[in-house]
């Protein structure tokens, strides 16, 4: 579950290391977002001859959480960090 001020990895290879979560997409009082839901992200960490600089600002999508996911066998799907993917228009990712 991804709140407002987390910290995520970008899991595409668009340059950047880490970005900040500012806005959350789906409803005016939404407190936390969960795996495949829109959000609204600023560039923190980036290498130096990067297109993306610091504080761009770009929508992202969130695709692994640490928190578990149920699979329809019963079993769970957990992973080590967050990470989104960072696009640059609606549906085209960055990297």
């Amino acid at each position: 579950m991804i709140q407002k001020s987390t910290i995520l990895i970008p899991a595409d290879k668009c340059g950047v290391f880490t970005v900040n979560t500012f806005h959350l997409y789906k409803g005016f009082s939404r407190k936390s977002s969960v795996f495949g839901d829109y959000i609204k992200v600023s560039v923190k960490k980036t290498k130096p001859e990067n297109q993306l600089t610091k504080k761009n600002k770009r929508k992202a999508l969130i695709i692994r959480t640490k928190k578990n996911i149920p699979l329809i066998d019963g079993s769970f799907a957990r992973f080590d960090y967050n990470s989104v993917i960072i696009l640059k228009k609606r549906l085209t990712p960055e990297g």
